[in-house]
């Protein structure tokens, strides 16, 4: 009878952490949105000037890319010996994407592997997952950033943030490096009872992750490609300098540059981070009107596309409940 009392109380328990976090999110989020629209205000732009068809095609480039992103999460669970079908974790990383508004960003990893979990899929390689993937892609980020800031020359003109993403490819790309990830792991690991999960890390190589980490720079450059959509929907006499296809390398270093150091800034959704780097990259040739209306039409796109998947793949995975061990 105990027993029942037991499962009972920690099927509750559960429920409540849930609701719990579902607040918060919710919450964050409401706070993003209404001040996204307090800014929106204070540029007197109405809907009228803005371009929706080009904030569409943004929204798409964005949910490609996370695409790209969330194959490479998908990888990093197989590496590790787990099964999960592709859906359970395209799903799982979508809906983790909300948990970034949070500070701290503990939320994404907790989303991501509590939704990936299952009999299929164990909980520790999942939040090792996370890991993974998440680290790669902030390397790859920083690293493209760099170069392609090299290739467009604003190396000259910004040579402090040149040196910005050295630094960020550093802090992430180190432990990214599958030899150094293993030897944290079994460090980590070594006076706990989890052989599985150090027996499985040895497959983390870099060979299987050299693939994963061109998919990534894919999801970099269709991350770019969202940017510079959302410049060709704000009306074109904010900008001081006409769109050419050759700047969609500095759309793609702008977006990697601020997502990577947003991210590790732990604050909610990058906030203030994204925005400055994207001001300053972009100011000089658009002018600071056009950059600032861009920064928030990105924000406000990507966030609409993470609500609009988070949504869906949450009704998705909640047909069915997974067997969880």
């Amino acid at each position: 009878m105990s027993g029942n009392n037991n499962q009972i109380t920690k099927t509750w328990m559960a429920r409540l952490l849930k609701a719990i976090i579902f607040g918060v999110v919710a919450l964050m989020i409401s706070r993003t949105i209404s001040h996204s629209a307090d800014e929106f205000d204070d540029l007197n732009l109405t809907l009228e000037q803005i371009d929706l068809a080009a904030l569409m095609t943004s929204s798409l480039f964005y949910s490609l890319g996370l695409l790209c992103f969330a194959c490479v999460w998908h990888k990093s669970l197989k590496i590790l010996g787990q099964s999960p079908t592709f859906a359970e974790s395209v799903g799982s990383y979508y809906l983790s994407q909300l948990g970034k508004y949070v500070p701290g960003k503990a939320l994404v990893v907790l989303i991501r592997s509590e939704r990936v979990h299952s009999e299929r899929t164990a909980l520790a390689p999942a939040v090792t997952a996370v890991f993974i993937e998440t680290l790669a892609m902030m390397a790859v980020g920083a690293i493209l950033a760099g170069l392609l800031l090299l290739l467009t020359g604003f190396h000259r003109t910004e040579p402090l943030l040149l040196w910005i993403s050295l630094g960020l490819a550093l802090a992430a790309g180190i432990p990214s490096i599958p030899p150094v990830f293993r030897y944290v792991i079994r460090l980590i690991t070594r006076k706990k009872l989890n052989n599985g999960l150090t027996t499985n890390i040895a497959n983390l190589t870099m060979g299987n992750m050299l693939p994963a980490w061109g998919i990534q720079s894919l999801g970099w450059l269709l991350l770019g490609a969202s940017m510079y959509s959302c410049l060709t929907a704000i009306p074109t006499g904010l900008l001081e300098m006409p769109l050419s296809l050759s700047d969609t390398g500095l759309m793609t270093a702008t977006v990697a540059l601020a997502m990577v150091a947003g991210f590790l800034s732990l604050l909610p959704g990058g906030a203030g981070v994204r925005e400055y780097i994207i001001l300053t990259l972009l100011a000089p040739s658009f002018g600071v009107v056009a950059a600032t209306v861009s920064a928030l039409l990105l924000r406000v796109t990507w966030l609409a596309s993470e609500l609009a998947f988070g949504v869906l793949f949450y009704i998705l995975m909640n047909r069915t409940t997974p067997i969880k061990n």
